[in-house]
């Protein structure tokens, strides 16, 4: 898509496109996954509280 021939001088267009595919798409997605985990970090220290909250509440309608 991009222009890519092996074995030959790669045009500027295959070029930006082989850096882009191997340094910042890695780097895009690594930040991506960085943020997720920072949230389900967040989310797990609530997770006793949580599990406390659902076993009050099924507790409280089998009463």
């Amino acid at each position: 898509m991009t222009g890519f021939i092996a074995n030959k001088t790669q045009t500027p267009a295959a070029s930006g496109a082989i850096n882009f595919y191997f340094i910042w798409l890695p780097v895009i997605i690594y930040a991506i996954v960085a943020g997720i985990m920072v949230f389900h970090l967040k989310y797990e220290k609530m997770e006793p509280k949580i599990k406390a909250d659902l076993v009050a509440r099924a507790e409280q309608r089998d009463a």
